[in-house]
């Protein structure tokens, strides 16, 4: 039996010689016309790899053709779980990727307090996205907001109380993970339903008629309790983008007693505003 063209016994020879080589065999046919009773060995070559250099043997003849570029080793990365909730290499691998996609830059460094939370928040976003973590308790969590900040660690400093903390309450704040575009359907839904009787009254522009239906299926979708909005997504919804006149349109509405607004949000706490929809201003104008 052959090694690549080499015998065998020959291969297992030089194998024995020297285990600490790496030998690459090739077959190299003899030019004659009769190979009966020549030596399986003549008209062999085989390249031996040996510190750095490469040597080829020819019918026992040694040439050095020279250094062999080393190629260095890549350390292996162990696949680690950073939830016991995650047990999946691909569970892991999206852990991964949200982790590495709301690093703080050196620019959030100046806005982050309190703790980094517009990065944070994202991070609950993404991570409630992957199906095994959507109903995770805070302690399955835990462990990737601490390797999220250890990460962060140039910029944040080795203290991660305020990260861990910040983390917490966005967890408890995410209500949609992020890719769904709830208020878009929402808003959808809303255009369906014609204006109360005291918004048509009041306004005769479609953009505000059109905001003070999503504020109103909002409201419903909300029961008894306040809604969240903010003037950058009515905005987009409602003029282009222009989410100050958005925000203009939505104080215009608690105003007129359409919407009162109970909490005032802002970019540095990454709350939207909360609302709740009265629309009983109707006194208030005689109507």
């Amino acid at each position: 039996m052959k090694s690549n063209g080499v015998p065998a016994t020959a291969a297992h020879e030089l194998r024995q010689a020297n285990p600490t080589t790496d030998y690459h065999f090739s077959a190299h046919t003899p030019q004659v016309s009769d190979t009966e009773g020549i030596d399986d060995t003549e008209g062999t070559e085989y390249t031996e790899y040996t510190q750095g250099t490469a040597n080829v043997v020819v019918n026992g003849t040694t040439h050095n053709v020279g250094e062999v570029p080393s190629v260095p080793s890549v350390p292996s990365v162990p696949s680690v779980s950073l939830s016991p909730l995650c047990v999946t290499p691909a569970s892991c691998k999206m852990v991964e990727n949200a982790i590495k996609a709301t690093q703080p830059t050196a620019k959030s460094k100046l806005q982050r307090k309190p703790g980094c939370r517009k990065q944070l928040f994202r991070l609950c976003r993404i991570l409630k996205g992957i199906p095994e973590l959507a109903k995770a308790e805070l302690a399955q969590v835990r462990s990737i907001a601490v390797e999220w900040h250890r990460r962060a660690a140039a910029i944040l400093g080795e203290d991660d109380t305020d990260t861990v903390s910040v983390f917490f309450d966005c967890w408890k704040s995410v209500k949609r993970p992020e890719g769904d575009d709830f208020i878009d359907e929402i808003f959808q839904q809303s255009q369906k339903n014609e204006p109360s009787p005291m918004a048509a009254k009041l306004y005769n522009g479609k953009p505000i008629l059109a905001l003070a239906k999503l504020c109103h299926e909002l409201q419903r979708l909300a029961g008894a309790t306040q809604f969240r909005l903010d003037c950058r997504n009515a905005g987009r919804l409602l003029c282009g983008g222009a989410y100050k006149t958005a925000a203009r349109w939505l104080i215009l509405l608690c105003d007129d007693g359409i919407l009162r607004r109970t909490e005032i949000g802002t970019l540095e706490n990454q709350r939207a505003s909360r609302f709740l929809y009265l629309d009983h201003g109707m006194d208030k104008h005689g109507f």
